[in-house]
C-alpha cells in the first residue's frame, strides 16, 4: 500500500483557510478521513467541535440541490431512497423490533452532544418566506396524522402538563387578548394587586388576586363555547373552590359591556 504524506501547509490551507471538512479534503488529497484526522493531530491543528462542524455543513448546503452537493449519479440514488421512505415510519420500513433498537441507539449516541442548530430559528436559517411554508406543512401534517384518531387520557394529561410547564417558564409565547387587556386596566384603575397567568394544578388562570384569594378567568365567547362553557371550565372552578379559593369566570361580552360590574362582583363577595 502506498504511503500518503500530507504536508502541514496543504492541510492548514484546506481545513482552516478554505474551511473544508476532513471528509471533503481527504477526497481531494486521495486518502481516508482517518488519515487526514491523524495528520491534524500530528501537526497540532485544532479540530472543530461538533457544533461548529454541523453549523458550517448546514450553511454550505443551504439552498443547494442534491445534484449540486453530490453529483447527478449520487443524487439519483438518494432521491430513489427518499421516495421509498417518504411518509413511512421506522416501524413500517424496518419492523417493530429493529426500529426500537435503532431509536434506542440514536438516543444513546445523541446524549451529551451539542446541537449545531440550537438557538438558530427557522426564519434565520431558511428565510421568512420558506420558514412560513415549512411551518404550514408541519401544521398540515400534524392535523392529517391526528385525523380520526383519539388521544388516550394519559396522553392528554401529559400534553396538558407540558403546556402548563412551558407557559409557566415563559417558553411558550402568549398574547394578551383584548378582554384581558381591558380587565387588567380595570384592576389597575381600582388599585387591586394581581398576578398574571397564575398556574394551578388543573391549568392557568388569567389573573390571581392575592387579597381576595381569587382566580379570574376571562373567557372569550367563541373559544369557551358561550353560553354553555366547556367541561374543563367547570372542573377548574370546582377544584379551586374545594381548595378554599374563589373562582370567577367572566364572559368576553360581559367584560366588553361593563368591566366595572365584573370588578364589583369580586369586591362585593369579599365583603359580604
Amino acid at each position: 500500500m502506498k504511503k500518503i504524506n500530507i504536508d502541514r501547509e496543504t492541510l492548514e490551507d484546506l481545513y482552516i483557510n478554505k474551511k473544508m471538512s476532513l471528509s471533503s479534503l481527504s477526497s481531494i488529497i486521495g486518502c481516508s478521513t482517518m488519515t487526514a484526522y491523524n495528520y491534524c493531530i500530528k501537526y497540532n491543528i485544532k479540530l472543530r467541535n461538533r457544533k461548529t462542524a454541523c453549523t458550517m455543513g448546514n450553511l454550505k448546503r443551504k439552498g443547494k440541490s442534491y445534484e449540486e452537493q453530490y453529483g447527478i449519479k449520487r443524487a439519483r440514488e438518494l432521491r430513489k431512497k427518499c421516495s421509498h421512505a417518504a411518509g413511512k415510519t421506522y416501524e413500517e420500513m424496518y419492523g417493530k423490533e429493529k426500529s426500537d433498537i435503532m431509536k434506542k441507539n440514536i438516543s444513546i449516541s445523541s446524549k451529551g452532544r451539542p446541537n449545531g442548530l440550537k438557538g438558530i430559528t427557522k426564519e434565520k436559517f431558511f428565510g421568512i418566506e420558506k420558514a412560513n411554508n415549512i411551518k404550514r406543512k408541519i401544521s398540515k401534517n400534524s392535523a392529517r396524522y391526528w385525523l380520526n384518531k383519539k388521544r388516550s387520557p394519559e396522553t392528554i394529561e401529559k400534553i396538558r402538563q407540558a403546556t402548563i410547564k412551558q407557559l409557566k417558564e415563559g417558553r411558550m409565547p402568549t398574547r394578551e387578548t383584548n378582554i384581558e387587556k381591558i380587565f387588567k386596566k380595570a384592576l389597575k384603575n381600582n388599585n387591586m394587586k394581581f398576578e398574571e397567568q397564575k398556574q394551578f394544578k388543573l391549568g392557568i388562570a388569567d389573573f390571581y388576586l392575592p387579597k381576595f384569594k381569587a382566580f379570574v378567568f376571562c373567557d372569550g365567547d367563541y373559544w369557551h363555547n358561550y353560553p354553555n362553557g366547556k367541561p374543563r371550565d367547570s372542573k377548574q372552578v370546582e377544584y379551586l373552590e374545594q381548595e378554599d379559593f374563589k373562582a370567577y369566570r367572566f364572559w368576553g361580552h360581559e367584560i366588553l359591556d361593563n368591566v366595572d360590574n365584573c370588578i364589583n362582583i369580586i369586591v362585593e363577595k369579599k365583603y359580604k
